[in-house]
């Protein structure tokens, strides 16, 4: 299945090549090696690659359809009629669509029957496919429209008949007279029953607008497209630019203005998430910095890494002295780790910093290691004043040499996040939306 698949889409592929190369000129043409040089030459700079499997295509001789006259009006007349057979459906998807918001059953539970389920039973399917034959038809051939509905409708009749069983097993018998009076993807011309349900419009402008918009863009996209293979220029069609910009005005003017009150789509709303999460992390990054800057001025008050190692010093003078360590001897860290709660303020916050977050948390992960060290070795330095244990002293030059390790690892990852937090709270808000 897999592998047919494959040879599916590639074939699509080479077709869509063979079909864009081959336009020329002439009314008809064979695609073939020495019937269009100038193409041949154009897609062999492409690669070489694909210059072998092209050739290997054009011995296949696929004919192309031209417009059918010679002339820049004709030319027009085929683009309107294709792209009107493309708003055809999409007035047809939109109907449907508004129409059934419910779904296939009505309030009750019935099978509806009503509306564009009348006409056919899959009416947005037959919608899709009148679409897709519009706008294939738009480059002015036929080998392209071919190949778009021979995939089109093998794919719906595996669609078509999943969901007939589907509904057949939830409603039966009076799914079987419904398919027996109305075509699956063919509208019947007579039989038209009004919907039970009223048309919503809201639902419309939240499902189908950035489709209608696509749509209204694929025009000056192919047109484009095709006046550079032809003439090797940049040709900007005034009616498919017209056509164009209703369809960006379509799209940014629904999301910019906020015409719905909801908006799944969810441009606009990501948007507004998305620069109130950059000010929010903005704020978080000015406050982090600020505890990371009491953890550095806290060790650099204590002078905690040199007191930390002269504390190892000592150990080492009484190893070789051959004595016990003693309470006073126990490691007593200076700085006050708790004060700056930065392991504790902001941890659910952490994912608004962005690519700072994982170094953040694992700073907050190391102080918080810190501030237990100094919770073990005040408990440690209390237990033994109290009963009087001594201890050994290379032992202790062993922990206290890894503390001092973590320490000082602890310290230069805090320094070291310092201009980066700095610089993010610092930061222009629409830079840190890219």
């Amino acid at each position: 299945m897999r592998r047919k698949r494959f040879l599916l889409v590639a074939a699509v592929a080479v077709l869509g090549v063979a079909a864009v190369f081959g336009h020329s000129s002439g009314t008809w043409m064979v695609l073939a090696p020495e019937s269009d040089p100038q193409s041949w030459s154009t897609l062999a700079r492409i690669g070489d690659g694909l210059t072998v499997v092209s050739d290997r295509v054009g011995q296949l001789a696929i004919v192309y359809a031209h417009y059918p006259f010679e002339t820049q009006a004709s030319d027009l007349i085929w683009e309107i009629v294709a792209f009107t057979v493309a708003l055809l459906g999409l007035g047809f998807r939109f109907y449907t669509v508004g129409i059934t918001a419910g779904g296939r059953s009505t309030a009750d539970n019935r099978l509806d029957t009503t509306g564009p389920y009348s006409l056919v039973r899959h009416p947005l399917a037959s919608a899709n496919l009148v679409i897709a034959l519009g706008l294939s038809l738009f480059p002015h051939g036929w080998v392209l429209p071919l190949v778009v509905m021979t995939i089109a409708a093998t794919y719906y009749q595996r669609r078509i008949r999943r969901d007939d069983g589907t509904l057949r097993a939830q409603f039966g018998a009076d799914f079987e007279h419904w398919a027996a009076r109305v075509r699956a993807l063919l509208p019947r011309p007579s039989g038209y029953v009004p919907p039970e349900r009223s048309f919503e419009w809201r639902r419309l402008t939240r499902r189908e607008y950035s489709l209608g918009a696509v749509i209204l863009l694929v025009p000056i996209v192919i047109d484009v497209a095709e006046d550079l293979v032809e003439t090797k220029t940049l040709v900007i069609d005034p009616v498919w630019s017209i056509v164009a910009v209703f369809g960006v005005a379509l799209l940014a003017g629904v999301e910019v203005t906020d015409l719905r009150s909801t908006n799944p789509s969810g441009i606009v709303d990501r948007f507004r998430a998305r620069y109130t999460d950059v000010q929010e992390g903005k704020t978080l990054a000015a406050e982090i910095l600020t505890d990371i800057e009491h953890l550095l001025e806290a060790v650099s008050a204590g002078r905690l890494l040199e007191h930390i190692q002269d504390h190892i010093d000592v150990l080492y003078d009484v190893a070789r002295a051959g004595q016990r360590a003693t309470a006073a001897h126990v490691l007593e860290i200076p700085a006050r780790f708790g004060d700056c709660g930065v392991h504790r303020s902001h941890v659910g916050r952490i994912g608004l910093l962005g690519h700072l977050a994982a170094p953040v948390e694992t700073l907050h992960m190391r102080v918080k290691v810190l501030e237990e060290m100094q919770a073990l070795q005040g408990s440690q330095k209390r237990r033994g004043e109290e009963v009087g244990d001594t201890l050994d002293p290379n032992s202790l030059i062993v922990v206290y040499g890894q503390i001092l390790e973590f320490t000082r690892q602890t310290v230069t990852q805090a320094q070291a996040l310092v201009p980066q937090l700095r610089a993010f709270a610092d930061g222009r808000s629409w830079d840190s939306l890219g």
